[in-house]
């Protein structure tokens, strides 16, 4: 894990909401794994909805708010363990 990921988890002045907390984390796992998008998503019914974005690309399907039908994701093979 890199110095900055463990430097953000466990400082203890780390102000901000909840949401600008997960995006600084995000952003930084993103860059460690040198990722072009990380996200946090909710699974409804039907869809997966995106919650928490850091997006490093012009491509802008995955943003917040946007949604997909969650039987075409990866996400829902995961969690189903069929992947």
């Amino acid at each position: 894990m890199s110095d900055e990921i463990k430097q953000h988890l466990f400082e203890q002045q780390n102000n901000g909401s909840v949401d600008e907390k997960l995006l600084r984390l995000l952003s930084l796992v993103r860059k460690h794994l040198k990722m072009d998008v990380a996200f946090i998503s909710e699974f409804t019914q039907t869809d997966r909805v995106f919650k928490v974005v850091d997006n490093h690309t012009d491509n802008h399907c995955v943003s917040v708010g946007n949604s997909d039908p969650i039987c075409e994701t990866y996400c829902k093979k995961i969690s189903d363990n069929d992947l």
